[in-house]
């Protein structure tokens, strides 16, 4: 089974967690959207709206609120795998050859999160750089002994 180095396993961890925090604040807007869009436009004009600006909030508000709810599931979804796969690596579930290719995906992933989500994108990257450039180290090592 594959040991995860410490510096791996903290950068996963962290990243498990704004992973996390991000699908939480996702439905978070999606719902405080969808609360936008269903109220009335007299909710608007008590607050000195026009009739065409309470139109045109309402419309909008609606049309985050599905965006956000389609990408609050996908994400949700996403998070989902990288918590059973992550964790399992964590907890020394995988023998080499599965971790060397989950730490690829988690490099992958970390990749395409730098567009998204900086933060997250950065703690993967590294996670599965260092993740596998460890594994690389101890198998040099294991040829030259």
């Amino acid at each position: 089974m594959h040991k995860m180095e410490s510096t791996s396993r903290i950068t996963t961890i962290i990243g498990l967690i704004f992973e996390g925090l991000g699908v939480l604040g996702m439905a978070l807007g999606a719902v405080l959207t969808g609360y936008l869009s269903n109220q009335g436009t007299d909710f608007f004009l008590d607050f000195d709206f026009s009739q065409a600006e309470a139109d045109l909030i309402l419309s909008v508000a609606s049309v985050f609120s599905i965006i956000l709810t389609v990408l609050a599931i996908i994400v949700l979804v996403i998070f989902l795998i990288n918590l059973v796969l992550f964790t399992k690596m964590i907890f020394e579930k995988y023998d080499e050859e599965t971790a060397k290719k989950i730490y690829l995906y988690q490099a992958i992933w970390g990749g395409v999160n730098l567009l998204f989500n900086q933060i997250l994108g950065i703690l993967y990257l590294v996670s599965g750089i260092q993740g596998r450039s460890a594994m690389a180290n101890v198998s040099n090592k294991d040829k030259y002994e």
